[in-house]
């Protein structure tokens, strides 16, 4: 039988062995009744000392799952064994949207799982070492994957079964694991054509889309979409400067700079936002309910999309 003992882990090999132990009794793969391998067996099979299987077999008989019959063996006692799940969450940056999507995973799994947060900030070099030194540690991986081709051998580290993969669809899809994502485009189109009655008094749309962000594609291909259904003019810029601040333009802002940079130069320029110009912000924010008034918001449901990869946790 093996149990997948990972040397480098910093989780004690008992430990890694009770809970592959677990895990077999959880899927079905052994069943209330089934005789486990002797100490003997499990110690040669998975090559660590006979003292650690034994503190294995311990910790399973002190919480019950296991049980040891008058030096006959060890026998599965129970499959309901109470264990609560480890599950790494890794973001690419900290946002008010990614507070969103973790209050929502946080709210779904509840009690059955403890959750720890980690962020990658587009470092591949940190993306990588936070996978490759925990990869053994969690049951389950909740992951913002980085924009890097090489980001995929890395994930490939994880057993697909255990990655749900979150926000955005790997370029190459790894098989067995989950993906809870966005589809930009098709997303961005619908937003816009369901108010599109009040989009359409303005004669231009201004993208402030910066290159440098990592932002996806997506979102510009759905508003160019959108433009060229409803003929209206789309241009997209990676800044602001005054002179773009004509009547009858409306600004979708990507990013949060972008927005306060837009609201300053309107206002300087005097003009009506909601009028003369219109703002629409990229992701919902609570501070931009209440900014010049209230800023128009396009934004996915953050919160349901952590619910969505949390209940991908079983």
């Amino acid at each position: 039988m093996d149990l997948k003992i990972n040397p480098g882990s910093d989780i004690p090999k008992y430990q890694q062995m009770a809970d592959s132990l677990t895990g077999f009794i959880e899927s079905g793969a052994l069943k209330v009744g089934d005789k486990l391998p002797s100490i003997d067996i499990i110690s040669r099979d998975n090559k660590v000392a006979k003292e650690t299987a034994v503190q294995a077999y311990k910790h399973l008989i002190a919480n019950g799952i296991i049980i040891s019959s008058n030096k006959k063996g060890f026998y599965v006692q129970t499959n309901v064994t109470g264990k609560q799940w480890r599950v790494l969450v890794l973001f690419n940056i900290m946002s008010p949207s990614k507070e969103i999507m973790y209050r929502g995973i946080v709210d779904t799994v509840k009690d059955k799982a403890q959750v720890e947060l980690y962020f990658h900030n587009y470092n591949f070099e940190m993306f990588g070492n936070i996978i490759r030194s925990k990869a053994a540690m969690f049951h389950y991986f909740i992951v913002m994957p980085h924009y890097d081709p090489a980001a995929f051998d890395v994930l490939k580290l994880i057993p697909p079964e255990k990655l749900i993969i979150l926000d955005r669809p790997l370029l190459r899809p790894i098989e067995g694991a989950s993906s809870v994502h966005q589809d930009f485009k098709e997303d961005v189109y619908d937003a816009l054509t369901v108010n599109k009655e009040k989009i359409k008094k303005y004669k231009k749309i201004i993208v402030l889309f910066p290159g440098d962000k990592n932002l996806p594609a997506g979102i510009v291909d759905g508003i160019k979409s959108f433009g060229a259904r409803n003929k209206m003019a789309v241009q997209v810029s990676d800044t602001v400067v005054p002179k773009m601040l004509q009547p009858g333009t409306l600004f979708i802002t990507l990013t949060d700079d972008l927005l306060i940079g837009s609201i300053e130069l309107q206002q300087q320029a005097g003009l009506k936002l909601g009028k003369d110009i219109g703002i629409i912000s990229y992701n919902e924010n609570p501070l931009k309910r209440i900014l010049s008034g209230g800023i128009a918001t396009l934004s996915s449901d953050f919160e349901q999309m952590g619910r969505t990869a949390a209940s991908c946790i079983r």
